[in-house]
């Protein structure tokens, strides 16, 4: 990715996935206001442990590994047509004891057809501990959503709505942010976003474009298997001098 002094730099991205999320979030009416950046599509798993118990076994070593950089991946089960590569995953545990939201990450592969049974492709790269599920309950009422919200079979769409109100609930029960989007952009030849596009309000900024930002992320995970500062000589990591309030965090200039 190139970026030329302070002007707005345009580097070029070849990744439909990329491009349809820009596209829907484009068309989103703001109606003259700009609270937060438009969430990308995001979409919630169910996992029955009664009626899966090979999923996430061993759960306190899938964290583990998750939080090393070995994100858990899996062909799931799922209805809908709808999810598609680079959406949000969140999976949500059900059954009677400890339910609700406990994994985000990203779809890996969209709605496809595996030995006659709808499939995708998740990887998750995070998780909460047990005990620290975040309930639908708590996600309708932290959003005062008010319609009706029950998904009964995986792959159904998360309003933008409770999206942020799981974003915020994971913060309290994590103690970090969940980031927005982590998908692997790995196989794209190119990458579109505008960096440094200065607007106003009651001061100036510049605008930091967050699927540059994302994926430059994905890259270090990949490459280092943690977050770590890449300025030369430094190699901060936040995640091991501050332990799991440090953990996904990213800080830099602007």
């Amino acid at each position: 990715m190139k970026r030329r002094g302070q002007n707005p730099a345009r580097t070029q991205v070849n990744s439909a996935a990329v491009r349809r999320r820009q596209q829907q979030a484009s068309c989103r009416p703001t109606f003259g206001l700009e609270i937060y950046p438009a969430l990308m599509p995001a979409y919630l798993f169910l996992w029955n442990p009664k009626a899966d118990p090979s999923s996430f076994k061993d759960y306190e070593r899938v964290c583990a590994a998750a939080a090393a950089g070995r994100p858990y991946e899996s062909r799931w089960i799922c209805p809908s047509t709808r999810p598609a590569e680079g959406d949000i995953a969140f999976m949500q545990r059900t059954g009677p004891h400890n339910n609700g939201v406990f994994a985000r990450g990203a779809v890996t592969r969209g709605s496809h057809t595996d030995r006659g049974t709808r499939v995708v492709r998740l990887r998750l790269d995070a998780f909460l501990p047990l005990g620290r599920e975040i309930p639908r309950s708590a996600i309708v009422a932290r959003a005062k959503y008010a319609a009706p919200w029950m998904p009964m079979a995986s792959g159904n769409v998360v309003p933008d709505q409770l999206h942020q109100a799981i974003l915020d609930l994971w913060e309290q029960s994590a103690g970090y942010r969940a980031l927005p989007v982590e998908a692997d952009f790995s196989s794209a030849d190119e990458l579109v976003g505008l960096e440094g596009e200065e607007r106003r309000r009651m001061t100036a900024h510049r605008k930091r474009e967050w699927e540059l930002r994302s994926a430059k992320i994905a890259d270090t995970l990949r490459r280092h298997g943690r977050i770590v500062c890449e300025v030369p000589g430094c190699g901060f990591d936040f995640a091991r001098v501050y332990g799991e309030l440090g953990a996904g965090y990213v800080s830099g200039p602007g």
